[in-house]
């Protein structure tokens, strides 16, 4: 007989809801080992930004491009919250 036994449903793929200042929600779906990189350009490209506009954050640590999902420990409608960067100071 075969063995009937599903494997629990682990996707490749994560659900990040991206969230900005305004409230504005943009979700995008990713691979868990893919760098932020493309959704945070494919982001900037959206709303007609310059990425050195933005910062992106999760849990209020500020992201690198070159992390993943898996890096940052996201889940499954993960959150990153988006800011406007400041410069300045003093």
């Amino acid at each position: 007989m075969a063995d009937t036994e599903q494997k629990p449903d682990i996707s490749e793929h994560v659900n990040i809801r991206v969230v900005a200042q305004d409230g504005n929600v943009v979700q995008f779906k990713i691979k868990k080992k893919a760098q932020l990189r493309k959704l945070m350009t494919a982001y900037t490209e959206r709303l007609g930004l310059q990425e050195e506009a933005v910062v992106f954050l999760h849990e209020g640590v500020r992201v690198r491009r070159e992390q993943t999902p898996n890096d940052l420990g996201m889940e499954e409608d993960s959150q990153l919250e988006v800011m406007m960067a400041q410069e300045g100071g003093g």
